[in-house]
């Protein structure tokens, strides 16, 4: 006689809830991380941004490649 066996299953099936959570948890993260990548690249791609500096003049600033260009 197995008297241990309802506990085991009981166990199994919290398991199989925990693991399904987790799947749900790993989708949400990738669809974040996706989420923010898309607006990191978006605010490195090429175009101008001016800046307006202390002495009342601007500066134009390009991201081109990984390098900021100020004239």
């Amino acid at each position: 006689m197995d008297y241990g066996k309802p506990d085991r299953n009981i166990f199994l099936d919290n398991e199989r809830n925990y693991h399904k959570w987790d799947r749900y948890i790993k989708w949400l993260l990738l669809f974040a991380l996706l989420y923010f990548g898309a607006h990191i690249y978006h605010a490195m791609a090429e175009t101008p941004v001016i800046i307006n500096t202390p002495d009342g003049g601007q500066r134009v600033c390009i991201v081109q490649g990984g390098y900021v260009t100020c004239y």
